[in-house]
């Protein structure tokens, strides 16, 4: 997905109830090695959470050329992978394909997860992206409308993982 230019931090209204959570995405801009793996930022719709994941983004691709750097919506990664799923009944390579995008980041962004309320097979697939990234080192950002605790009927294990790095509030 192509990100707006118009999307970062300078444009970005910060107060009391986004403070931390503009802090926390500038630092995942700008570090060389995450300081917090992941960055979970929740809130109510509205209140800004797209615009700092698109700014971690246009950030790193302006300032840090070097990185590889993805940002996408949980339904872009929900119906790729539903795709190439349903494609690699015959053919694993699609599959291999998409798992490779997603895998082969320096940085992963991904907004709105709560989308993967209730879709088991896309809650495993982005499991095991999440820790193949995370072993490597590598940044990941989610956002979400709720705390990782109430998004529902996630694995246990994968419920944890959201929670081991920095939760942020936005709105509230």
């Amino acid at each position: 997905m192509n990100v707006s230019k118009t999307y970062t931090f300078e444009n970005f209204n910060v107060d009391r109830r986004n403070s931390f959570a503009h802090f926390a995405a500038v630092e995942a801009s700008n570090s060389e090695k995450p300081l917090y793996n992941p960055i979970f930022i929740y809130g109510p719709r509205y209140e800004g959470k797209t615009h700092l994941l698109m700014a971690i983004e246009n950030r790193i691709k302006t300032e840090h050329p070097e990185k590889s750097v993805l940002y996408a919506d949980a339904e872009d990664f929900y119906n790729e992978m539903i795709s190439a799923i349903k494609e690699s009944a015959s053919d694993y390579e699609r599959l291999k394909v998409i798992r490779k995008i997603y895998r082969d980041v320096d940085v992963l962004i991904v907004d709105n997860i709560e989308f993967f309320m209730d879709k088991e097979r896309t809650i495993t697939e982005f499991f095991f992206t999440f820790e193949d990234l995370y072993l490597k080192g590598k940044q990941i950002v989610l956002s979400a409308d709720r705390k990782p605790t109430e998004l529902g009927d996630l694995d246990d294990c994968f419920g944890k993982r959201l929670e081991m790095g920095l939760v942020v509030s936005m709105g509230h």
